[in-house]
């Protein structure tokens, strides 16, 4: 297995076109299930989409709003521009492929709890929990884990923590902040515990969240302090 890490396009544009068809892929899957770009963002009362998104494939007729989706939820090139941006941000790609084929990435940049806000969650109360939870510090986001999943269908964490700490060397930051699944957070702890001397759910340790944060009822926050290792 060949890894690279590098906040370096032209060390990786090699692999854009296997990254965005297996992030298309992968996404497309349970439990994200990101199939086709919903056109009737405006409902309030939907079955089949979330945001942006529509768990329908492209052409399936929808009964929220009588329409059938015409477009992927992404496209390779939407994918790539992505990539880009991130990059031009100074995100740094954790990449591993098997004989020239990518096979699974990691990607990973420092950011504030403001800026995490303005990206990803456009709403006080979260802003409010988000800077109570994480602080001033900065931290790595873990901004995208995916994998190749016709070459790779499974064990694709099993290298998690040398992801982790090869990005936070890269970036030169001691903290790294993800959103898991509940589903998948009993795993990332037993994966990582062992190897790290402190891991926790953000927001206390407990595992089940509070009412107030019942947008989040299906994640919690893990933060790695991860000082120690460097």
């Amino acid at each position: 297995m060949n890894i690279v890490c590098t906040s370096k396009k032209e060390q990786i544009a090699s692999f854009y076109d296997e990254m965005a068809n297996s992030y298309i892929d992968a996404f497309g899957r349970p439990p994200w299930n990101e199939r086709s770009k919903c056109r009737a963002e405006y409902l309030t009362d939907r079955q089949n989409c979330v945001g942006k998104l529509s768990q329908l494939a492209v052409g399936q007729f929808c009964v929220d709003c009588g329409r059938t989706p015409n477009e992927p939820a992404y496209s390779v090139g939407e994918c790539q521009q992505a990539f880009d941006a991130l990059l031009a941000k100074g995100a740094v790609f954790y990449i591993e492929s098997e004989l020239e084929p990518f096979v699974f990435a990691t990607i990973g940049i420092v950011r504030d709890s403001p800026t995490l806000v303005g990206d990803k969650y456009d709403d006080e109360v979260m802003a409010t929990a988000i800077d109570d939870i994480i602080g001033s510090e900065l931290f790595v986001w873990l901004e995208e884990s995916f994998a190749n999943l016709s070459l790779r269908p499974s064990g694709n964490m099993k290298n998690r923590y040398a992801a982790v700490l090869a990005l936070a060397s890269q970036l030169g930051c001691e903290r790294i902040a993800t959103v898991r699944s509940t589903l998948k957070l009993s795993m990332l702890l037993a994966e990582t515990s062992r190897k790290l001397s402190y891991i926790f759910p953000m927001k206390s340790t407990r595992l089940n969240l509070t009412a107030d944060w019942r947008y989040l009822d299906q994640a919690a926050w893990v933060l790695f302090p991860i000082a120690e290792h460097f």
